[in-house]
């Protein structure tokens, strides 16, 4: 003799309700038309970008984030390594502003 098995789903209002959450920085993540990620992060616009580099460059780069976290500098990131490196090589460096038309031509390429 077979057994039926009969499932019985209560719907209360508790359960019923969507979970609330505190909205995160990914939440807002935005996607523009160029497949740039850009995101407000204190008060500042950060952009996404991809570099090649050598991968002994790369492991340099982990090694360092580990030391500075397990020295005691917990919330040190790869992002703030290229930061501080980028800013202090374009110290006294002389940099002239792409004017707006070189701009538009190199994204047409892609």
């Amino acid at each position: 003799m077979k057994k039926k098995f009969t499932s019985i789903s209560i719907n209360t209002s508790e359960q019923s309700q969507k979970p609330t959450y505190k909205k995160t920085i990914l939440d807002q993540i935005v996607t523009s038309k160029n497949d740039v990620i850009s995101t407000n992060f204190e008060d500042e616009i950060l952009q996404r970008h991809t570099f090649l580099l050598k991968g002994e460059i790369i492991e340099k780069i982990k090694d360092f984030v580990y030391t500075q976290k397990i020295t005691g500098n917990i919330m040190f990131t790869q992002k703030d390594l290229l930061e501080q490196a980028l800013n202090s090589f374009f110290v006294g460096k002389q940099i002239q502003k792409r004017p707006p038309d070189f701009i538009e031509k190199r994204g047409r390429k892609r």
